[in-house]
């Protein structure tokens, strides 16, 4: 109804950027120390004006450690059932929520990522269509210093389905069905099914891209 709050009104609770996360743009979903609040859209204005009489929204579960919103993130799969950590970009937890309340989460797996030659230096997670939880690792090699990155699929464990070499700004298509990167003067796209090939595009170097819907991308490179 276009009406601005004041800043005090629009507070939801303590914490970073990294404490929120949309889910499918219906939920807004919140997490505060160790436990994980889930906020329907239509409930953010009530929530932000009678806040410290309604509370900050409904408890859907625990987490068995504190969650550090300087250096830790997350992020939900698309039916809103299972949760995945990042901590510090080193360890990998990935739970799903077994009851509503105050209940700890289902840990599924949770796995300390590391590499023998190098160190990590970035991770973000990604959720196909399907649900289907992808972990993108950046690695740091100690001698000589080469960037490389692994890509994996999160499900009961984390398994290994891409390496590639100075690759950077990964994104998922809208409908959550092909990733792409860029590595250098290429631009490659992935097809999530079944890891294939689906396209690629080479020129200058690649400055920056775009979706445009499911099926197309505009690319910007060093000169066009």
């Amino acid at each position: 109804n276009k009406i601005q709050m004041s800043e005090e009104f629009r507070q939801i609770g303590q914490g970073t950027i990294n404490s929120v996360y949309w889910q499918n743009g219906k939920q807004l979903v919140y997490i505060n120390r160790d436990l994980v609040y889930k906020i329907n859209f239509n409930e953010l204005y009530t929530r932000g004006l009678y806040s410290n009489v309604v509370g900050t929204g409904t408890v859907s579960g625990r987490l068995p450690f504190i969650f550090d919103p300087y250096r830790d993130s997350f992020s939900l799969g698309t039916k809103g059932k299972t949760l995945l950590v990042i901590q510090n970009d080193r360890i990998i937890t990935h739970f799903s929520f077994a009851a509503e309340g105050f209940e700890y989460l289902s840990q599924i797996f949770s796995k300390i990522i590391t590499d023998k030659d190098g160190a990590v230096v970035y991770a973000k997670s990604f959720w196909t269509s399907d649900s289907r939880c992808i972990l993108w690792v950046d690695y740091l090699g100690f001698a000589p210093v080469k960037q490389k990155t692994v890509i994996y699929q999160a499900g009961s464990e984390l398994k290994s389905v891409l390496t590639v070499e100075n690759a950077s700004n990964p994104s998922l298509s809208p409908d959550g069905k092909k990733l792409s990167f860029t590595s250098q003067d290429t631009l490659f796209v992935y097809d999530l099914t079944d890891w294939r090939l689906a396209a690629k595009f080479t020129g200058n170097r690649i400055v920056s891209y775009a979706w445009r819907g499911n099926t197309s991308l505009f690319v910007g490179d060093s000169s066009t």
